[in-house]
């Protein structure tokens, strides 16, 4: 894998990226508490443009993240960082 450190047999790495997949599912209430107290308070265009821009924007520094060759275990917290604002 691109992000994650060279494993024999590659169970190790498909652990890793299920968990970075499955954190996205436990920053979902958060986010949803946030932007939805903020789009009660000031309306829905308010949260929808600022929800949409965080997606967009961390969806582009996911593509632009180096691999675990050039920054070692940068790659990996830096993906798990975009991913969890994504």
């Amino acid at each position: 894998m691109v992000f994650f450190p060279p494993a024999p047999d590659g169970s190790h790495n498909l652990i890793d990226s299920f968990s970075v997949y499955g954190g996205a599912f436990l920053m979902r209430p958060i986010g949803g508490l946030v932007l939805g107290h903020f789009g009660d308070k000031y309306g829905r265009k308010s949260a929808v443009v600022p929800s949409l821009f965080i997606m967009a924007f961390f969806t582009f520094a996911m593509g632009c993240l180096p691999s675990y060759e050039r920054v070692g275990k940068w790659s990996t917290a830096l993906l798990v960082i975009c991913r969890l604002f994504q």
